[in-house]
């Protein structure tokens, strides 16, 4: 039995679809980046059309053979650091250790995950990752898998360092713990301190020296005044 590539409703006689309205005869076929519509991967997904696409995947309908129900299957597609060679996906320049731990990382991702959509399957396919993931209807499958790519996922390793792009934009190393100086100085403030506490006994004795003189001075007009009078 034939199924609509938009909403994988069954097909009558007609090329028109019942459900979402789609006209099957007046669809091109999809060039590029994308993988054909009908293709079958990991023995149990039927592929249908690319319902959206952002910088990091591309997400497809599909069928599930075995339960014989509509699903998104999100393919692990970075724009600007991979490419596609037949049905394989090949990183470009010296980025295909980066793509293939992105791309590992991704498969090991828990399921059913953070996102949108509950995940109910990962698996490595043509040298990169799927993600399967339940839908409520076909109709709705393009909405919700526009809502799956708004919420990309992030890439970094244990000490927070970049591993992948995010929507093919480079993702900003965390920051570092900034050291609480409570108890502990640095050495400059150190040499700081007692350079202070040298500088401020000098000014105490020149204070003293100028009082001890002011003093003297007071003390010999006194002593000449009396003299006079005398």
């Amino acid at each position: 039995m034939k199924r609509c590539p938009a909403c994988m409703a069954e097909l009558g006689v007609t090329d028109r679809c019942m459900v979402c309205g789609l006209q099957t005869a007046s669809i091109q076929e999809e060039t590029g980046n994308v993988l054909p519509v009908g293709m079958v991967i990991s023995s149990r997904y039927e592929l249908g059309l690319p319902l959206a696409q952002s910088r990091q995947s591309i997400c497809y309908i599909a069928w599930d053979r075995s339960t014989r129900q509509p699903v998104l299957a999100e393919e692990f597609f970075p724009r600007g650091a991979c490419g596609r060679a037949g049905t394989e996906v090949k990183a470009q320049g010296r980025g295909e250790r980066l793509f293939a731990g992105a791309a590992k990382m991704m498969f090991e991702l828990p399921c059913p995950g953070n996102r949108s959509l509950p995940c109910i399957q990962s698996f490595m396919f043509g040298g990169t990752c799927f993600r399967i993931y339940s839908v409520s209807s076909g109709v709705a499958a393009r909405q919700e898998a526009e809502k799956l790519l708004d919420q990309p996922v992030f890439f970094r390793d244990q000490v927070g360092k970049p591993l992948m792009s995010i929507n093919a934009l480079p993702i900003p190393a965390l920051p570092k713990k900034r050291n609480l100086r409570v108890l502990k100085t640095s050495k400059k403030e150190e040499q700081a301190g007692g350079e202070e506490k040298k500088k401020k006994p000098s000014r105490l004795f020149i204070i003293i020296g100028i009082l001890i003189a002011v003093l003297i001075c007071i003390i010999g007009a006194l002593l000449i005044a009396f003299r006079l009078r005398r």
